[in-house]
């Protein structure tokens, strides 16, 4: 990959951005309709809900982890998966931090390592509770959130590209739910982030499904699940290193 100057980079947004749309669509077409060989997020969004979660069981908890990438070099216990997405689903605190982090570690004693599974908790809660503030922590948007603080202080040191925010040595979701909360409030500042809200949502519109109904699912949903899309694609550092796009999307 050659060197590019960070101007460079900025000049891709548009890109991006279309990018990050296309693949919010493409996963969130009505619950019925495959996304390849896995469900939808309407399709999970459906399951994960208080009045259906009752028929989780280790077979879809499989289905839930292949589907969102949580089978990596993990262990799981299914059924102890299902229970304890079940347990969230019907009795989990109302503010999103404390119930994603009560749920990681919920997570732990359903793999065999024995650790805080926070990408596996805050998927189910960005799906299972539509409602709440919800953002994903995964390996691109944990580094984004982080980058993103970063360069809002201005860069004051060298930091590593891969780090995360971490306390005592284990994820800290407080400090990465806020830096994401700050980058959708940077974003919604940005009329082509506006914009590519209202494509999606008229998409919603047209497919049908939960996602469709305001009563049920907030446009801050959409906003959120485009966010994190705007991670998942790369970008190039004025070092010439990959980067996910959610880093840079916002600092031109």
């Amino acid at each position: 990959m050659p060197n590019r100057n960070f101007d460079h980079v900025l000049l891709a947004r548009d890109e991006l951005m279309q990018l990050a749309t296309l693949d919010t669509k493409r996963y969130c077409v009505a619950p019925d309709t495959m996304v390849g060989r896995y469900h939808s997020d309407q399709f999970w969004m459906e399951v994960l809900a208080p009045n259906r979660v009752g028929q989780m069981d280790a077979a879809l908890a499989h289905k839930f982890l292949v589907s969102f990438q949580l089978t990596n070099r993990i262990v799981w216990d299914k059924a102890l998966v299902a229970n304890e997405i079940r347990n969230f689903a019907l009795h989990a605190p109302p503010d999103p931090v404390l119930a994603i982090m009560g749920l990681a570690n919920g997570l732990r004693g359903a793999n065999r390592r024995g650790t805080r599974q926070t990408s596996a908790a805050s998927k189910t809660a960005m799906l299972g509770r539509p409602m709440d503030a919800a953002y994903i922590w995964d390996k691109l948007a944990a580094c984004s959130a982080r980058g993103r603080d970063w360069h809002r202080q201005g860069r004051p040191a060298k930091r590593h590209t891969r780090s995360v925010f971490l306390d005592k040595g284990e994820h800290d979701y407080a400090a990465h739910h806020a830096a994401c909360a700050r980058a959708l409030a940077d974003e919604r500042e940005r009329e082509d982030f506006q914009a590519a809200v209202v494509a999606v949502e008229e998409f919603l519109k047209g497919v049908g499904g939960p996602m469709a109904n305001r009563d049920r699912v907030p446009i801050d949903f959409t906003e959120r699940r485009l966010l994190d899309k705007l991670r998942a694609h790369p970008g190039i550092s004025e070092s010439g290193i990959m980067r996910s796009a959610c880093f840079w999307i916002s600092v031109a």
